[in-house]
């Protein structure tokens, strides 16, 4: 019960490994944790560090700090920490991390950053958090950023099976590397983010986030990635009226060096809902051909034809009242824009029209120009509703509302919105969440539902809210052995992993780091390498279509390389124009076999400026852009 005062100009130094138990109180002074060593704060201690600039403690390399259960470290407006090479702080289960106004976790070299255990709680409001491996990596734990600027780290924030979080109006600047936010089977909310300079803005897997309010920009390889049967994420803003500016998902991709790059990247069944989204997506001028596509969508990588052959379900993209960048879209243009795996009836379409002809523009909603005009279809009103009782905390009229469009409007587009955000309702309002499983073995038995692994995986993701761990795991075993596709396997082997992460929390073991190492390794095999050479890339059959791909590197100075994919032998021309539509080189000309073919263009006797590259193949053409920059 004793306390501990440090007064100005005094300091603690710890070598090995201390514990406090009790309180420190008035800390003026600094605490330094030397090399190799670490630091606990006791269960039921709380160390607060006053408001005053020489405050501050000091993590040598390789150090840890550690905040136990019931304890709590709670920093002052001004407040520093300096991490050494290494060095990381742990928040365990019960323990509490507070960051006040101003506060920062900085290196000189590269930490580990700030690591919140299952049952843990991270706030921090205007804060700076620098140079970190992963700023915030939270495994199941009460996350509150506010204004928290992310400088110069690998990745900004994980999120893992983490569904209490609020991430509003944060900065992250990243180092053209990672993930600004990687959400894990976390479904909540991401509004008024800035992410820049990462390789992915958002990552999304298994779960079903609100982004809303959101500028990503400039990252190498897309804005947004979504992989995952019931990942389905809403990009609107359920809370102002129509006209008023969603999302600006501008320019990202441009750097890429494969072939994922875009605003929206899709993989393993995922989408997103962007009806009445109002979201500006585009890359390059406006009111151009896009530098690469808006959205794009591909197949499972290393899937077998056979596989693909068995799926039969055809994904539409709902996405009415958007701005793409250009006052009109033609068919031709179309798949410049939106670069979707598709065969026959199977893979993705995206419904696009209605949309806006001219961008919206920040707090200047109204008297936008659109395509066409359509009203709100009764399903999108009421689940626009539903999300913005939920938004306000009024859960049972919201739940009521989810629970009339999964009735009245089975297998629509906010049918899948609405049985994605259920769960995390019910869950809010401590309802049972068992009739929900009732639920889903009526969608599985139903001919009205073609989305069946949509439902499964929810059945996964919901015995996981429910801390039904055992379950869960039955449920993914038994979907994992329904695939053939690796990709698919890890995207259940994800969920088990989660699954046995939280069985281990309860007891007295504790192996978090290590189920966290595994299911990061998980991740990155199941995303494709955004670093790999279109040369690169395993062709793993002869395409179903012909093709024109993005050229790369694009801008390019002056030599990039142009692919393109014919279903058949056919006699094909490949030209280059300037922006006056004059023919400046033929890069082919003559039959080429079915496959896939490359082709580069040197432009190192032509001046710097937009180009365009045309393939015409049985009687049809494709266009592309690209820039060169000398």
């Amino acid at each position: 019960g004793a306390s501990f005062v440090l007064e100005e100009g005094a300091r603690v130094q710890i070598n090995g490994n201390a514990k406090i138990t009790g309180n420190i109180i008035n800390i003026l002074g600094r605490i330094a944790v030397t090399d190799n060593s670490k630091l606990t704060i006791g269960s039921g201690s709380n160390l607060v560090l006053r408001y005053i600039p020489v405050s501050s403690v000091i993590l040598g390399n390789n150090s840890e700090l550690i905040i136990e259960s019931e304890a709590v470290l709670s920093y002052g407006p001004t407040t520093t920490t300096d991490c050494g090479i290494g060095s990381k702080i742990t928040v365990q289960n019960g323990g509490t991390l507070r960051a006040g106004e101003y506060s920062k976790f900085t290196s000189s070299g590269s930490w580990v950053g700030i690591v919140a255990e299952v049952g843990s709680t991270i706030s921090t409001y205007s804060s700076t958090i620098a140079n970190a491996e992963w700023g915030i990596n939270a495994q199941a734990a009460k996350v509150n950023l506010i204004h928290t600027y992310f400088s110069d780290c690998e990745n900004g924030v994980w999120l893992l099976n983490c569904s209490d979080y609020n991430l509003n109006d944060n900065y992250f600047d990243g180092k053209g590397t990672g993930t600004g936010v990687r959400v894990t089977e976390s479904t909540g909310v991401l509004r008024s983010n800035t992410i820049l300079n990462h390789t992915a803005g958002i990552v999304a897997i298994s779960c079903s986030p609100l982004i809303s309010e959101n500028y990503l920009h400039d990252n190498a390889t897309c804005g947004i990635a979504l992989y995952g049967y019931n990942t389905y994420p809403q990009l609107l803003n359920p809370s102002v009226s129509n006209d008023e500016l969603n999302n600006r998902i501008i320019n990202n991709g441009l750097t890429t060096t494969g072939e994922n790059g875009s605003q929206i990247f899709m993989m393993y069944r995922a989408n997103a809902y962007m009806n009445n989204g109002y979201n500006n997506i585009y890359s390059g001028d406006e009111n151009s051909i896009p530098v690469v596509p808006c959205i794009k969508t591909v197949s499972d990588i290393g899937v077998s034809q056979q596989l693909k052959s068995e799926v039969s379900q055809l994904v539409v993209i709902p996405a009415d009242y958007n701005y793409w960048g250009i006052d009109e879209i033609t068919d031709v243009d179309k798949s410049s824009f939106f670069e979707l795996w598709r065969e026959l009836q199977k893979g993705y379409s995206i419904d696009y029209d209605p949309y806006a002809t001219e961008a919206f523009e920040p707090g200047l909603p109204g008297h936008i120009v659109y395509s066409t005009n359509e009203p709100p279809t009764q399903e999108e009103q009421l689940l626009k509703v539903a999300m913005l009782l939920e938004e306000k905390g009024n859960f049972k009229p919201s739940i009521k509302k989810y629970e009339t469009i999964i009735d009245k409007y089975p297998d629509s587009d906010e049918y899948y919105v609405a049985t994605s955000r259920l769960p995390q309702v019910l869950a809010k309002e401590e309802e049972s969440l068992e009739p929900l499983f009732i639920t889903y073995d009526d969608a599985l038995a139903s001919d009205e539902i073609t989305n069946k692994k949509f439902i499964k995986q929810m059945k996964v993701s919901t015995k996981i809210k429910d801390k039904k761990y055992d379950e869960a795991i039955i449920i993914a075993e038994e979907l994992k052995a329904e695939t053939e596709s690796e990709a698919e396997k890890k995207l259940c082997d994800i969920e088990i992993a989660i699954c046995n992460m939280m069985k281990d929390a309860q007891g007295v073991a504790k192996n978090e780091m290590d189920y966290l190492l595994t299911i990061d390794k998980l991740v990155n095999e199941l995303t494709p390498d955004e670093k790999a050479q279109p040369t690169d890339i395993a062709e793993y059959n002869i395409p179903t279509e012909s093709k024109l791909f993005q050229n790369y590197p694009n801008p390019f100075n002056p030599v990039t390389q142009i692919k393109f994919a014919l279903a058949k032998t056919a006699d094909v021309k490949l030209s280059v124009y300037n922006i006056s539509g004059q023919k400046v080189a033929e890069l082919a000309n003559g039959v080429k076999n079915a496959g896939y073919h490359m082709i580069d263009f040197d432009g190192s006797r032509f001046n710097s400026g937009v180009y365009y590259y045309t393939l015409k193949v049985d009687g049809k053409s494709f266009t592309k852009k690209m820039v060169l920059t000398k």
